[in-house]
């Protein structure tokens, strides 16, 4: 989604995909910083994050 460089992922990523009322499951720690601009926003380990991509 980024190229190196552009800043921090998780500060990145909410500045260009975060959207109020959508979900947003990342295993960051900051993850659920999401919830500040009304997202349902939830940190997970790194193996439930990629079950859940998987459609799991």
């Amino acid at each position: 989604f980024s190229r190196p460089g552009n800043g921090i992922c998780h500060q990145v990523h909410l500045e260009r995909f975060g959207k109020p009322g959508k979900t947003l499951i990342g295993s960051d720690s900051h993850t659920p910083t999401g919830g500040g601009i009304g997202m349902l926003a939830m940190g997970a380990g790194g193996l439930d994050v990629a079950v859940a991509m998987g459609g799991g």
